[in-house]
């Protein structure tokens, strides 16, 4: 859908409407998770809410305005969420080590470093899907390992935050939607990931708790 405004072709409104709240909720769980106890992971899992929430909202724009195809703030929105998929396991390693540093850290940043010259080279949405797939692997992998183990506190609802978040991949895939214009399914997606950032985010406060 796309609408005409003081010269300007604003499209997909709905969806850029979407990117904005489920933004807001990201810097909500980013400042919720500010206030928790320390503990092994914290920083990292502020950072996770806080460059998911900065991609989301750069979104807005891509989608807003796709119709001028603005591929440079794309691709700022796409290196945003690779460190996001970074955060993401930087926070599990953290939580599960007790460390900042490490083998299991180091190739972390490796692979952020090889998305990055991957982004450049390509400029494709594709490397950013690897990198997400690796990322939830890990993190899905060590939360659920935590969860088992009961090493981790907090580990299984932070796991079904991510499963959540997995499950929008086959909302977009399957084009699940309740209407094709109105609320589709990149809206459809939006509304589950809002559910997968605040799911995560109880689980951070309670790892926390646990610590405290």
């Amino acid at each position: 859908m796309e609408i005409e405004f003081a010269g300007l072709i604003l499209s997909e409104p709905v969806t850029a409407f979407g990117n904005l709240v489920l933004a807001s909720v990201c810097y909500y769980a980013y400042r919720q998770v500010k206030r928790v106890a320390n503990m092994p992971g914290k920083e990292s899992w502020g950072y996770f809410f806080l460059t998911l929430g900065s991609a989301t909202f750069i979104g807005i724009f891509t989608h807003l305005f796709s119709h001028y195809n603005p591929h440079g703030l794309r691709l700022v929105g796409w290196a945003l969420s690779g460190l996001t998929a970074y955060f993401a396991q930087a926070a599990s390693i953290e939580q599960l080590t007790r460390r900042k540093t490490g083998p299991l850290m180091l190739i972390s940043k490796i692979e952020f470093v090889l998305f990055l010259i991957g982004l450049y080279w390509f400029q494709v949405f594709g490397v950013v899907l690897v990198v997400t797939v690796i990322s939830l692997l890990t993190v899905l992998g060590i939360q659920t390992y935590g969860y088992f183990s009961r090493v981790l506190k907090g580990s299984e609802i932070i796991l079904a935050g991510f499963v959540i978040s997995a499950l929008t991949a086959f909302a977009r895939l399957l084009n699940l939607s309740l209407h094709p214009i109105w609320f589709n399914h990149h809206d459809v997606a939006h509304l589950m990931m809002i559910f997968a950032v605040l799911t995560i985010m109880v689980g951070v406060k309670r790892a926390a708790e646990a610590v405290e």
